[in-house]
């Protein structure tokens, strides 16, 4: 089974990511009321639009571009050291 991650970004770079949506839109709304901007679209909202679109776009002002992207975290088997020295011999010269 994959787990679903969501990632938080403004302006193409990746502040940070979460499993909870919930903390992405809080750091968007306590964001905006810090700089007297516009809120974002209500959470149920901003997820019903995540799970159709698959990301959600937020531009509080001009040149400012938040956006919430849902990704898949693909599980891969942890592959171990091989011992290639193992049956070697040490020559003394």
């Amino acid at each position: 089974m994959e787990a679903t991650v969501y990632l938080l970004q403004f302006n193409s770079e990746t502040l940070f990511a979460s499993k909870n949506l919930t903390v992405l839109w809080h750091s968007m709304c306590i964001r905006a009321q810090h700089d007297v901007q516009e809120l974002p679209l209500p959470y149920a909202t901003v997820r019903r639009r995540i799970l159709a679109e698959g990301k959600y776009i937020f531009e509080p002002r001009p040149g400012w571009q938040y956006k919430i992207i849902e990704r898949q975290l693909i599980r891969k088997p942890i592959q171990r050291k091989m011992d290639l020295f193992k049956d070697t011999v040490v020559k003394q010269s």
